[in-house]
């Protein structure tokens, strides 16, 4: 048998759905809006090392180029220089690239001055690690906010339709044959006020239909029984007279047959109508 999905988890699944979008959408804006900060950072830092190293050569041309932990500074010069030059580094055109290094990221800002081209190196490795630790949190963010929603949900679906789970319990109590109680009154709110309405329309209508059918029954009971005991009474009088011959008792005795057959179906149609079993079928003649 096919498993109907409730209404309950219908409310808790779409909450969850969509707290899940909501959730993806903000943490894709906090991670490129911090992606895009980190990069401006980084880019304000070279192009201040960048500016500094320029000054430094200028007041002295055999100034060393800077390298620490982080920032590593090169000078490209076509007329060559003691300093070996990765070759990653030495065909960069002016302007910002990424570049690698040995395997370790590296944000570049390269400017001509003269015939020279100045380089400045970023090691970014940490920034990276950095953010890949930053999207496994928002990632596992966005997987709790959405289980905490598919919770919340499920609670929150329950209070809501509590007033039509209990709507559908008062109306499985009820029984056709008793007067229906007003039920649109014990339910405040509109939606289910409505549909308490409907019911109570309906039941009203089921109500009239019953009490029309039980009209009915008392109405065949006496008009078509009483009929056919008289038919009946005068057939087994008729059959007892001897003056009738052959002829006139076999009509006699179909008579009879068609007011026995009458009070069978008469009986079972009261049966019917009263749901009663063929157990309780009335004795034919009654």
């Amino acid at each position: 048998m096919r498993v109907r999905p409730s209404l309950r988890g219908r409310v808790a699944l779409t909450l969850a759905a969509f707290s899940a979008l909501v959730g993806l959408a903000l943490a894709a804006l906090i991670y490129v809006a911090s992606h895009d900060l980190e990069q401006r950072l980084i880019d304000e830092t070279l192009t201040a090392e960048l500016d500094d190293f320029i000054a430094r050569r200028g007041r002295n041309p055999d100034s060393l180029p800077e390298r620490t932990a982080t920032i590593r500074a090169f000078v490209v010069d076509p007329s060559g220089g003691a300093v070996r030059i990765p070759p990653a580094v030495a065909t960069l055109p002016p302007g910002r690239h990424e570049v690698r290094l040995d395997g370790i990221p590296h944000r570049a800002a390269v400017r001509r001055v003269g015939a020279q081209r100045f380089v400045v190196l970023f090691d970014v490795s940490a920034l990276k690690r950095r953010e890949r630790l930053f999207l496994l949190v928002l990632s596992a963010a966005v997987v709790l906010i959405t289980a905490v929603s598919a919770l919340a949900g499920r609670g929150l679906a329950t209070r809501v339709i509590a007033p039509v789970t209990e709507l559908a319990r008062r109306v499985a109590a009820l029984r056709p044959e008793d007067a229906p109680p007003p039920l649109a009154a014990e339910f405040p709110w509109s939606e289910v006020q409505a549909l308490a309405a409907d019911v109570d329309r309906y039941l009203a209508r089921l109500h009239a239909f019953i009490e029309r059918e039980r009209q009915f029954t008392g109405d065949v009971s006496h008009e078509l029984r009483t009929p056919l005991a008289v038919i009946t009474g005068a057939v087994e009088l008729l059959q007892g007279d001897p003056a009738l011959d052959e002829q006139l008792q076999l009509r006699v005795a179909r008579i009879a047959r068609a007011a026995d057959e009458m009070s069978e179906m008469t009986a079972a149609l009261l049966a019917l109508a009263r749901e009663q079993g063929p157990s309780r079928l009335e004795p034919k003649g009654c």
